[in-house]
């Protein structure tokens, strides 16, 4: 359920900062918004491997 949340999050963030790319707006809010996208797909990719980890 987390991973998915996570997922969703991340997603929203990237259409959010698309929208505001298109617009021109603030690079480092875009920025921002993308960094903090990348490392929610780091943490869901770790917990992934950690869910795979304890399942074998």
């Amino acid at each position: 359920m987390k991973t998915k949340f996570m997922l969703i999050i991340s997603i929203l963030l990237l259409v959010v900062a698309s929208i505001l790319l298109w617009k021109g707006s603030n690079n480092e809010i875009i920025t921002a918004l993308l960094m903090i996208s990348m490392i929610l797909n780091l943490i869901r990719g770790f917990v992934n491997l950690w869910n795979e980890r304890k399942l074998k």
